[in-house]
C-alpha cells in the first residue's frame, strides 16, 4: 500500500496518472486472493 501511495504521489509530480493503475493493480490481486480462499475451502 506505501508503494502505491508513494507511485501515486511521485506520478501526480510528473503529471501521470498512476493511481489508476494502482488501483487496478490492487482489484486483480485482491479478486485472485479471494479466489484461491474460495478454492481452497470448497
Amino acid at each position: 500500500m506505501t508503494l502505491a501511495a508513494g507511485l501515486t504521489y511521485f506520478g501526480d509530480k510528473l503529471g501521470v496518472d498512476l493511481s489508476i493503475a494502482a488501483i487496478v493493480a490492487f482489484g486483480v490481486r485482491i479478486f485472485n486472493n479471494l479466489g484461491a480462499i474460495r478454492r481452497h475451502y470448497l
